[in-house]
Order: C-alpha cells, then structure tokens, then sequence
C-alpha cells in the first residue's frame, strides 16, 4: 500500500510539472518566412525539473496538398540569472529519417531582457554557414514591436547577404494573438491570427 502511495505521489508531482499546448494558426510564419499557406496546427508539450525544461514543439497543416510541410522540433532550455539559453534541434521529416542526423539542424539561442528583449539564435551543427539570426522586441502598451534579421548570406534564411527578414507587431486578447510581420527582404508580408489552447 505505501508502496501505491508513493507511486502516485511519484505521478502526480511529474504531471504538475508537465505542460501541454496546443495552437491553432492561421499560417504558420517563423521568422519572417512561411510555411506553406494553409492554417496548421502546432502541439506541444514540456517538462521541468530543477530549472531545466525538455520539450517537443511540432506543426502541422490541415491541407491534404501540403500534408508533407511537416515540422517536429525539440528542445532543451534552462535559465542563468536573467539570460535564456535554449538548444533546440529542427527536424523536418519530409527531409528524411529521424536518425540520420543530417536530417536535424542544432541551433543555440540566447535571450536577455533588460528595457528590450534581445535574442541570437545560431545553428551550430548541419549549417556550413552557421547561420545566425537576431532580434530585438519591446512590448509597449500591450503592442510588442519587433525586427530581426540574418547578420550573413544564409541559405538556411534564403538572403544572399546580411538582410533584415522580420518587421512587425504582435498583440493579444485573451487566447488569442494577431501579428503583422514584413520580410523587407522577400518583399512579403503576413496578418496571422493565432488561438492557444492554454
């Protein structure tokens, strides 16, 4: 019987640290750069334990003609003092098997927040370039305002040499986002609206 005890003790205190989420967006947009045209549907769940989170982030369009624009992303996050450091691993499995490795991109991102919210997020494995984008947001009023861009000539971006590839802002209401971005570098620009299942 103590045994039983713990065991779910054991159980509940891993669930109370367990998050899962789901969105639902009406095109996926990362970065400036899209993702098909179509609305997606992008699960995720996260587990932390001792300041360390472990989490898999995937998407996925509702169109049977671009059932194949796949994503399936996993990561590892911790925090030191006010510094974020994430490695996350892309996968795209259109790109292959899950363990061939030259199927997975390994990026590092670090985030600090001090009156702006500053991001460098490079690739370090599977990116001959080592592909590094930027950013820096400010959340004012509710609105937050945000550009980022690639400091070098990245295939993985698609520039051809440093280039700025997002401009726009983001606000909320509720569970639900709406943001407007603008590649100023494929001349493109997107209106998303997301709904979170938080």
């Amino acid at each position: 019987m103590k045994t039983l005890t713990l065991l779910t003790i054991l159980i509940a205190n891993a669930f109370s640290q367990a998050e899962v989420n789901a969105d639902i967006a009406s095109r996926y947009i990362w970065r400036g750069l899209a993702s098909g045209n179509s609305p997606a549907i992008q699960p995720s769940i996260e587990y932390s334990n001792l300041g360390l989170n472990i989490g898999a982030w995937a998407s996925y369009s509702i169109s049977s003609v671009e059932s194949m624009n796949v994503e399936n992303d996993f990561y590892l996050s911790t925090s030191i003092g006010g510094l974020d450091i994430t490695l996350t691993d892309y996968y795209f499995p259109i790109s292959g098997e899950l363990f061939t490795m030259d199927t997975h991109t390994f990026e590092l991102m670090l985030n600090y927040s001090y009156l702006v919210d500053l991001t460098l997020a490079t690739n370090i494995y599977n990116d001959d370039q080592y592909s590094t984008y930027m950013q820096i947001s400010k959340e004012i009023d509710g609105l937050t305002l945000f550009v980022g861009g690639v400091v070098s000539k990245s295939e993985y971006y698609g520039n051809k040499e440093p280039a700025i590839i997002e401009l726009g802002a983001k606000a909320s209401k509720g569970q639900f986002s709406v943001s407007y971005v603008l590649n100023p570098n494929d001349k493109k620009n997107y209106l998303t609206l997301v709904y979170s299942f938080k």
